[in-house]
């Protein structure tokens, strides 16, 4: 996925990025250079915590991707493949742990999920 960094702020214990992409715009962990100046990079997701389907995890309000955060939240919106364990965000696949709550009826179907600023984080790459 690509996304244009507005800015990398200090933060513990990773340095908070400020983004913008085609699907909207959070700011959560940076795992690159601290010091990367603003621009466009691309990046992949990880998240931390387990998804649970009805905790932080539910079917999505609306089709198509988005980004955005929720107070101290982001929400990624997505396509849920259960049987490869990912959420395809735009052109981006996010490899999903979790309890194996996720309901197979929801394969193929938008879901969101919902979970704090410090357990998503970005990892730029280069092509």
């Amino acid at each position: 996925m690509q996304i244009e960094v507005v800015d990398i702020s200090p933060g513990r214990p990773h340095p908070i990025a400020r983004f913008v992409s085609r699907i909207g715009q959070a700011a959560v962990p940076w795992c690159g250079n601290p010091d990367a100046p603003p621009g466009k990079y691309y990046i992949e997701w990880t998240i931390e915590p387990d998804l649970v389907w009805g905790v932080n995890t539910t079917p999505a309000d609306e089709p198509g991707p988005a980004i955005r955060t929720d107070g101290d939240h982001v929400i990624l919106r997505g396509r849920l493949d259960v049987r490869a364990a990912t959420l395809q965000v735009d052109d981006a696949l996010i490899l999903i742990g979790g309890d194996h709550t996720l309901p197979r009826e929801a394969d193929g179907t938008w879901i969101q999920i919902r979970v704090p600023v410090g357990d998503a984080h970005l990892y730029p790459y280069q092509i």
